[in-house]
């Protein structure tokens, strides 16, 4: 299941690329528009399964939603904003340094065991991270879109272990799909009051990439979830570890379809970050 979702998050990946390429630089708008595809498929699938009843809940258990919307907003907001500045290969990659910070999270807050190896694997990661930014050529990382890319992609990465973490703690007693609904809720309302200060609304701006938009709306709200299903069955670093089908799925339709260039520090570099993912989950 992890792995289905990694793969749709690469195709989506390179389509939200695609919506930056043809001219429309609008993330927190194309996110908006992700968001509330999404809302409107869960409540389809909610609809369709005949549990939308199920979406009267006690307020206490909205407070895992709120945090894992929360972090889905921070997520989305970074990720695209990152992916407008940057390849679609570095992008990816950077955002999975997310098992380093899932094994060091994930020992405070879910008791996972933090090994040498995971430890040593960390330190790997932080090194494959300063190689694709250009470091040994001696790269001025707040001196250019592209580094500032990288660098909105490393929150991403953070954000992300964030999730993985959460979409772990869920629930036992309320349904992926219920979480999955309620989460992307409350990242619309943290993002829309974001949206309308950096950019302003205006839908009819993504008119230009709407097929490319919609495409990448529909890829990553699937994505969701047998991505939320999967973390109820595995741990985080584990569930992390199958998540980096994505970098690779996108990088390659990148290099294809849109004649995305890897320059050699940017294979080295993925390769140290990928290489520290799985050192990682050896080390659990």
């Amino acid at each position: 299941m992890m792995i289905t979702a990694a793969a749709a998050w690469g195709v989506g990946d390179v389509l939200i690329k695609s919506v930056f390429v043809v001219g429309v630089n609008l993330p927190f708008n194309l996110a908006l528009l992700r968001l509330w595809v999404a809302i409107l498929l869960y409540v389809i699938l909610l609809a369709s399964s005949r549990i939308l009843k199920k979406l009267h809940v006690p307020w206490r258990n909205l407070i895992l939603p709120f945090a894992l919307g929360t972090t889905i907003a921070a997520f989305t907001a970074f990720f695209l904003s990152a992916l407008a500045l940057t390849t679609v290969a570095s992008t990816t990659l950077l955002v999975y340094t997310s098992p380093a910070f899932v094994a060091l999270l994930g020992r405070v807050t879910l008791k996972e065991k933090l090994t040498k190896s995971k430890l040593f694997g960390v330190a790997l990661s932080l090194l494959g991270v300063g190689t694709v930014v250009g470091l040994p050529l001696g790269a001025q990382i707040f001196t250019s879109k592209h580094y500032l890319g990288d660098i909105f992609a490393l929150i991403t990465g953070l954000a992300n272990s964030g999730m993985l973490i959460i979409g772990r703690m869920q629930s036992k007693v309320v349904d992926e799909r219920i979480t999955i609904f309620y989460a992307s809720l409350f990242a619309c309302l943290i993002l829309t009051p974001i949206a309308v200060l950096v950019e302003g609304l205006n839908p009819l701006r993504l008119a230009p990439a709407s097929p490319y938009a919609l495409g990448a709306a529909l890829a990553t709200s699937f994505a969701f979830l047998p991505y939320l299903a999967a973390l109820k069955r595995i741990e985080a670093t584990k569930a992390s570890i199958y998540g980096l089908t994505e970098p690779i799925v996108a990088s390659l339709i990148a290099a294809l379809a849109l004649g995305e260039m890897v320059d050699l520090w940017t294979i080295v570099g993925g390769g140290l970050i990928l290489a520290a993912a799985l050192i990682v989950y050896g080390g659990r």
